[in-house]
């Protein structure tokens, strides 16, 4: 999870991914090694959260932050 644009360092760590199919239903995430959980009701994005889907990962730009997700594992770096 990153802040963009501020001074707010990233953080990232092993999560519970739920991405739930159709409109009335949600994705969510749980971070285990932090104290966050995030729920993205279908129904809302392009409303008030953006989502952006890829092979690898699955980003959500909500209030300033955006959250990111590997649901096969982060990538090594190159």
């Amino acid at each position: 999870m990153a802040w963009p644009q501020t001074d707010k360092r990233p953080i990232s760590g092993d999560c519970r991914f739920d991405d739930q199919q159709g409109k009335e239903n949600n994705a969510s995430i749980d971070f285990y090694s932090q104290d966050y959980s995030f729920v993205f009701p279908n129904a809302n994005e392009s409303k008030n959260y953006e989502r952006q889907t890829s092979q690898e990962a699955v980003r959500f730009n909500h209030n300033g932050y955006i959250l990111t997700v590997y649901p096969n594992g982060k990538p090594a770096q190159s």
